[in-house]
């Protein structure tokens, strides 16, 4: 599925795109369980959605680990945010803090960014 179009049925859906994020992260940790640092591309199947390809981008494994659990606890608050070029990104929120966003770059490919710094206790 088209990169864009995966952004657009998040957008409409934060459930789905919980879900989304939380795979991508678990696929993420599977690759690399005693790294670090995680991260890489990661294919993942969410609902009719299909398998999708999408870039983790590197991130130390305690944030990844913590934005896992807020997703796994439904304690992220995601946002859409447009950007001037008419690209539509997500934004999860955890404690009124942004530490994980979801985009498309500027080669069409997705992506799910990890702050580092984000470690929580739930």
């Amino acid at each position: 599925m088209n990169p864009k179009t995966v952004i657009e049925l998040l957008v409409r859906s934060h459930e789905l795109a919980r879900r989304f994020a939380l795979l991508a992260l678990d696929a993420a940790h599977a690759a690399t369980p005693i790294a670090d640092d995680i991260g890489g591309i990661a294919n993942i199947s969410v609902g009719a959605l299909g398998q999708i390809d999408v870039w983790v981008d590197s991130t130390d494994a305690d944030s990844s680990q913590s934005v896992r659990d807020a997703l796994q606890a439904n304690s992220v608050a995601f946002r859409n945010i447009d950007a001037d070029d008419g690209s539509t990104s997500l934004v999860g929120r955890i404690n009124g803090t942004d530490w994980l966003r979801i985009h498309v770059d500027d080669q069409n490919g997705l992506h799910l960014q990890v702050e580092t710094g984000a470690v929580f206790r739930f």
